[in-house]
């Protein structure tokens, strides 16, 4: 028997969207270091940096496999943690 498997994957596109209040709030600290000349305002940067970098690598991983059983939505970057919906239990 010959079974179909369709999987999607978010696209880097879709992480950025997601990233786009991050962005903004590093865009204004940096604009606010550059006005009070305050080199402590880029340090700060580190951590919406990495908040930003861990939430692509999140979505580049996210992936659902849809056959004509189940579907199966995968997650996680140290914890990878999977899901299956059986297509029985989903209604028209």
């Amino acid at each position: 028997m010959n079974e179909q498997h369709i999987t999607i994957k978010p696209t880097i596109v879709y992480a950025l969207l997601r990233s786009l209040g991050q962005f903004f709030i590093m865009g204004v600290i940096v604009a606010v270091s550059m006005y009070f000349e305050v080199m402590s305002g880029l340090l700060v940067l580190i951590i919406p940096s990495m908040i930003i970098l861990y939430r692509i690598l999140y979505w580049k991983l996210v992936s659902y496999e849809i056959s004509p059983q189940q579907i199966k939505y995968t997650r996680g970057i140290l914890h990878r943690r999977i899901d299956f919906l059986e297509m029985y239990r989903v209604k028209d």
